[in-house]
């Protein structure tokens, strides 16, 4: 991993997290005129896709270039569900045969990715953090990670559960209950990350990241730094 020496590293992971935590909060919260969503998850996601190119920006992570690639395909899922719903909506005729499995194939699909996505951001926070020297901070990330995947997994066996026992009501408000404690978390540790980088010291220009070393230092104080010889 890469850490680019900008200017502002703090404000421009601060703003970052940001806008994860409010295309999180646009997940959760959901406000519809009928069946029709004001705000579809593409709408969440695409702010969540914003936040993740600001963290980019600084920090060359493959584990934050991943997750980038899912976002953007959750958001085609989103928009592509968005549609379907559009044209039900208008009346349109749509094959019902064909719409039970390819359902269930979409919410797994959608799961499975969103899960990964969310992994793969706060594994590479953890790494960011870790050079940043904000340890504290990457051990309760680390935690929280942990916490929600637990949760999400409990939800997601819950709603296959329901799906299954249709008689049975229990799993699908365990689920519910598991999926919303999920995200409260993933809500907490966007909002401790952003926190964590309010303070975060900024940088001059040409500034190296962190205090010089020996040899940066020898050299800024006129003496020639040695280097161990090289046989050709």
């Amino acid at each position: 991993m890469t850490l680019a020496s900008i200017q502002d590293p703090g404000g421009t992971m601060a703003r970052g997290y940001r806008r994860c935590f409010w295309g999180t909060f646009l997940l959760l919260f959901h406000v519809n005129i009928g069946p029709v969503p004001i705000f579809p998850d593409f709408v969440g996601l695409l702010v969540l896709l914003s936040g993740l190119n600001q963290l980019r920006m600084r920090a060359g992570s493959p584990g934050l270039w991943r997750a980038a690639v899912m976002m953007r395909i959750l958001c085609g899922l989103s928009a592509a569900e968005f549609l379907l719903l559009l044209i039900e909506r208008n009346g349109l005729p749509l094959p019902a045969s064909g719409l039970v499995p390819l359902s269930a194939l979409y919410h797994g699909l959608y799961a499975c990715l969103y899960l990964a996505a969310v992994y793969e951001i706060l594994n590479a926070s953890c790494e960011i953090l870790a050079i940043d020297r904000l340890d504290a901070t990457a051990a309760g990330t680390g935690r929280r990670l942990r916490i929600f995947l637990v949760l999400s997994s409990l939800a997601e066996a819950g709603l296959w559960a329901a799906v299954l026992f249709t008689q049975v009501q229990a799993p699908l408000y365990a689920a519910l209950a598991s999926g919303l404690a999920a995200r409260v978390v993933l809500l907490a540790c966007f909002a401790h990350l952003r926190r964590a980088y309010l303070d975060f010291p900024s940088l001059a220009p040409n500034a190296p990241p962190f205090p010089p070393g020996p040899e940066e230092e020898a050299g800024a104080a006129g003496e020639v730094p040695s280097f161990p010889a090289q046989e050709l």
